[in-house]
């Protein structure tokens, strides 16, 4: 009953009446598992998001997240808080409440909260409900979205929410690369691409190999030279191959050629000969 209703309860959240979307986000938060974890799952993986179209969809996420809150919770106000609220009971409900129908009309500030919600949700989920998670959501990156989305778009705020995760979560390089390039997710597919690399396991040379193609190769399309160089740096095994980039990086290209030879010789003599 669930998934025969899904399609039309997330074609109904895109409606730009008041009354519709409190409707709405409160009959599907009572549809669905309280516990965090399954909702994610069942959220990100089990619905057909495609008939979204353009809107960000990650609202529905958020909104259920905030759903999935203890409402009756006592929220304590800081010493920094307005004297309004310093002696008055004010409980989780009374600010989300207010905030989700807020979220709804700003995609911007929707975007905000929701790279740093996710992130703080995810810590707090069991192994086994991250991996269901990843797994859903690597199955949504994957699918064949509209190029037009304006910003910030679903992507964006995916990879926003992915990016500051710890336990990181693994998304595939060239998915991670198409999806930079075709959104304009450059920032956040940066940011996870270079944590990849920097965090990589050394035992496995083709993951690593992999994230750093596809970081290297978002380097060269920003014409950030010098970041790009440094990373090739980084990947040589030779001191010649290392030095014949600090010349071709400054433009010293006759220098370089010989010693690219001379790397060459050497990777040919080696068990791997194509290993610089």
């Amino acid at each position: 009953m669930t998934i025969n209703i899904g399609g039309r309860v997330l074609t109904f959240s895109k409606a730009r009446a008041k009354k519709l979307n409190l409707i709405v986000t409160s009959d599907q938060s009572s549809e669905q598992n309280k516990a965090i974890g399954p909702r994610l799952a069942y959220l990100i993986g089990g619905q057909s998001w495609e008939s979204m179209g353009e809107f960000n969809w990650a609202y529905v996420i958020l909104d259920m997240i905030f759903g999935a809150a203890n409402g009756e919770a006592i929220l304590t106000p800081t010493t920094n808080s307005l004297s309004t609220l310093s002696t008055a009971e004010l409980r989780v409900k009374d600010m989300l409440q207010p905030m989700r129908h807020l979220l709804f009309y700003s995609s911007l500030a929707m975007h905000q909260t929701f790279i740093t919600t996710f992130p703080q949700v995810w810590q707090g989920l069991s192994r086994k409900e991250q991996a269901d998670i990843t797994a859903s959501l690597v199955h949504v990156l994957t699918k064949d979205w509209r190029h037009d989305l304006p910003r910030p778009n679903v992507m964006q705020s995916l990879l926003g929410g992915i990016q500051s995760c710890v336990p990181s979560i693994a998304i595939p390089p060239h998915v991670l690369k198409y999806l930079v390039k075709i959104y304009h997710a450059w920032y956040e597919g940066l940011e996870i691409l270079q944590h990849a690399v920097e965090q990589g396991r050394e035992d496995d040379d083709a993951i690593r190999d992999s994230n750093q193609d596809a970081l290297a190769e978002l380097y060269a399309d920003l014409c950030e030279d010098d970041y790009f160089y440094g990373l090739w740096r980084r990947r040589s095994l030779y001191e010649e191959t290392n030095a014949a980039l600090s010349y071709e990086q400054n433009g010293f290209y006759n220098f370089a050629q010989p010693l690219y030879e001379i790397a060459q010789m050497k990777a040919r003599q080696n068990i791997d000969p194509m290993s610089d």
